[in-house]
């Protein structure tokens, strides 16, 4: 059976994935609407210029025609000027195509901000709450409660252990790297894959080793369901 913990992770793991793809669809989006942009400029560019030298030969163009006989109009002069105006809205358009992509982008990196930290958060309670993490505290407990009879008998009985007996070579109680490097993939496992297992402590080999958890969907088997998702980055590109 799922736990409540694996179940929230797994939405989790789904928004962040979800949030990913979108921010990478309107980055990708953000680049044609920069060409339409820079086309749209160009058109406009193109409009003004035509209907600048249009207005630079229409006085000569108007006498031409009034001392011909022939009907003093501005029809040449019309299409230009609807040339510009459309130009001028496309180009508004695009401006506003590419600050709605913007502000699109940034609400979604904030948002994808926000699920990464989130998913984070539910790996930890995966493990905080997990057996594994129970049966870490009941070694720690026990072993405590060891020390406590020994340093007992030491401190009530003089002489029965050597001088100096309470201070334990640096050696003896350095962090077990394998035992750290263990739990710590585990719980990076966690952010990509609600069904990663979690390791035991040994304590009769001083060490941890990955387990199947009781709680995980991918059963004794271990491991990540088929068609798992790529973990994004708290920040895309």
């Amino acid at each position: 059976m799922v736990s409540a913990d694996r179940e929230a992770l797994a939405q989790a793991i789904q928004r962040r994935t979800k949030l990913a793809g979108d921010l990478l669809r309107i980055q990708a989006a953000r680049e044609p609407a920069r060409t339409r942009a820079r086309e749209a400029e160009q058109t406009l560019a193109t409009a003004e210029l035509a209907l600048r030298e249009h207005a630079e030969a229409e006085p000569r163009a108007l006498v031409d025609a009034l001392i011909g006989g022939e009907p003093v109009t501005d029809d040449d002069g019309r299409p230009l000027r609807e040339a510009l105006a459309a130009a001028t809205e496309a180009l508004a358009l695009a401006h506003r195509v590419s600050r709605a992509l913007a502000e699109r982008e940034r609400e979604t990196q904030a948002e994808l901000d926000d699920a990464t930290a989130a998913t984070k958060q539910a790996a930890v309670r995966v493990v905080r709450n997990s057996p594994e993490a129970a049966a870490a505290v009941a070694a720690l407990a026990a072993a405590r409660r060891t020390i406590a009879d020994l340093q007992s008998v030491g401190a009530s009985v003089p002489g029965v252990f050597p001088v100096n007996w309470d201070v334990l070579p640096a050696d003896d109680i350095a962090a077990n790297r394998a035992a750290i490097k263990s739990w710590q993939e585990a719980l990076s496992n966690l952010e990509d894959d609600a069904a990663a297992t979690l390791p035991l402590i040994e304590l009769s080999a001083g060490a941890s080793s990955p387990s199947p958890s009781a709680s995980s969907p991918a059963g004794f088997n271990g491991g990540s369901p088929a068609g798992e998702d790529v973990r994004p980055s708290g920040r895309a590109a």
